[in-house]
């Protein structure tokens, strides 16, 4: 089923979502409520909105990166243990 934009509703509807962990098989979750699909919702805009930040113009029609000064090397390896640009980073001098 197609959902229209913006539509976000849990009514007449049940979801369960689970964490398990196979070593042990232990699960973490249960039924998720309308306030946790709407705390997605907003986390999803407020990081897009961030996002935005890193564009020419936050314009994200353009698509267009700013310079590459802005982005600046962290001293906080706890911040690059699970970066997906780890890699780059590293070969940056």
């Amino acid at each position: 089923m197609l959902l229209k934009k913006g539509y976000t509703s849990l009514s007449g509807v049940r979801i369960e979502a689970y964490e398990v962990y196979l070593n042990t098989m232990t699960a973490y979750g249960g039924v998720l409520k309308q306030e946790d699909i709407d705390g997605v919702v907003a986390k999803i805009a407020k990081d897009t909105e961030l996002q935005k930040d890193f564009l020419v113009d936050k314009d994200p029609m353009l698509n267009l990166p700013v310079e590459r000064g802005i982005f600046r090397k962290t001293t906080n390896a706890k911040k690059c243990e699970s970066c997906t640009f780890r890699g780059v980073c590293g070969k940056l001098a």
